[in-house]
């Protein structure tokens, strides 16, 4: 499994706190019939039961035969200027296997709906919606997550080409939860080893709706307590899980070359 440091994908997806005509020219300027969207599901969130409802509606182009259960999402906050992102291969619905996140996270949604997972991060006043794009092969697939404050508009504050969901909980006490994320999907081979594959941590910004940003600090504190060990941010081929080292013990982070000196075998994919 090569290690892909998250490439870009061009034209594979925009946000704005407008409608995303005003900023980009429509199809119909470019010379192309213009795009008609066909309703997909829609739900609402209240953060208080007294509060204004909060609307989500998720799209497609009509007619769609592309493999993401939907292309568009729109969110509208009373007050607000309507929040729109789209995606030109579309998300698909975390309830499915398709979708890389861990089966205790799916149980968590504070909404009636499989598309979109919304999870608190500070409180019902500060929450998260994470869209997830469609896992392949080695590829946990992409993420998009999105904050939603009582007191302001929605923002897109993390997309990654490739990101799986592992949790969402405060790591260090703070009160405000941290995404657990992974990169990459592990490939086992040999007796039982695994390519070098550590979660990432992203903490949010103390300034509601900045990006959410990668912490070493906490990535390396969970890796060590919930991993094999830390040997850096990035996955890596040429290091190797020892998960039976010979005589027994704790797992070990190594040279792949010397690690196959321990055993051999074939090689087959493996998600961790």
């Amino acid at each position: 499994m090569p290690y892909r440091p998250f490439p870009a994908r061009a034209n594979s997806w925009r946000a704005a706190g407008v409608a995303a005509a005003v900023l980009l020219p429509t199809l119909s300027s470019l010379g192309f019939a213009k795009v008609t969207w066909k309703e997909v599901a829609s739900f609402e969130y209240r953060w208080q039961p007294d509060h204004a409802v909060v609307r989500f509606t998720l799209e497609t182009p009509n007619p769609w035969d592309g493999a993401g259960d939907f292309t568009k999402i729109r969110i509208q906050v009373p007050g607000r200027q309507t929040f729109t992102l789209s995606k030109g291969d579309g998300w698909v619905r975390f309830s499915s296997d398709s979708a890389a996140l861990r089966a205790a996270v799916r149980k968590s949604n504070l909404v009636d709906t499989e598309y979109v997972l919304l999870m608190p991060a500070q409180g019902r006043d500060r929450v998260l919606a994470f869209l997830f794009g469609w896992a392949y092969a080695s590829s946990p697939g992409s993420l998009d997550v999105i904050e939603l404050t009582s007191g302001g508009s929605p923002r897109l504050i993390l997309h990654r080409d490739e990101l799986g969901l592992e949790a969402l909980k405060d790591l260090n006490g703070d009160g405000t939860a941290e995404i657990v994320s992974y990169p990459c999907l592990s490939q086992e081979w040999g007796n039982g080893f695994l390519t070098y594959d550590p979660y990432h941590v992203y903490q949010l910004s103390s300034t509601r709706g900045n990006e959410a940003a990668l912490s070493l600090a906490l990535s390396k504190m969970y890796n060590l307590k919930y991993y094999y060990g830390w040997a850096g941010p990035n996955c890596r081929e040429d290091l190797a899980v020892v998960r039976h080292p010979p005589g027994g013990g704790k797992a070990r982070i190594m040279k792949k070359d010397d690690a196959e000196q321990l055993t051999c075998g074939g090689q087959e994919q493996h998600q961790k």
